[in-house]
């Protein structure tokens, strides 16, 4: 036991370096660098002075700007915009005030719009165990989590336990 200790103690700075970069290890270092720096760079961006932005930055479509303009624009698009918690049935019967707008979230001038989703993927059965006795009774096939695709039992991919997976909005 003595002489493992005296090993731990006796390891320079270089042995431990150097498995590191003899490794995919190199690459996720670099990628957290990365995220980093970006992370601090988005932080920075926080306090842009609208009228003379840094950086030569000029407001355009997908990329801050007029609002109000892009959302006049897009506004055809209402009719396809899906909430990203489709399942919960608070959107089945939207109201008027809801289509007012396009924008998911606030929309701010001269704002990156940068959209951090958080997908979980994970194998999973049609007409499974939360289904029940989906389709007699019907009411069995609304069940959370419960997929009774085409009827049939058999194994599916789903996106955040849903099928189709939630949709992706800016």
């Amino acid at each position: 036991m003595v002489v493992i200790k005296s090993e731990i103690f006796a390891m320079s700075s270089a042995d431990i370096i150097n498995p590191l970069l003899k490794s995919e290890n190199v690459i996720i270092l670099g990628l957290l660098i990365i995220a980093l720096h970006l992370y601090k760079v988005n932080a920075d961006g926080e306090n842009i002075n609208e009228q003379y932005p840094s950086g030569g930055f000029t407001p355009r479509h997908g990329f801050g700007g007029d609002c109000e303009a892009e959302q006049k624009m897009l506004d055809p698009m209402i009719k396809y915009l899906q909430p990203n918690d489709i399942a919960s049935g608070a959107y089945d019967f939207p109201g008027p005030e809801e289509n007012l707008t396009l924008c998911t979230r606030p929309c701010k001038r001269n704002d990156a719009r940068i959209c951090y989703y958080k997908f979980h993927v994970d194998r999973f059965v049609t007409m499974g165990l939360p289904c029940r006795n989906c389709p007699n009774p019907v009411e069995q096939c609304d069940r959370r989590h419960c997929i009774p695709a085409d009827g049939y039992e058999k194994s599916i991919v789903v996106v955040n336990h849903m099928m189709p997976g939630p949709s992706i909005q800016v």
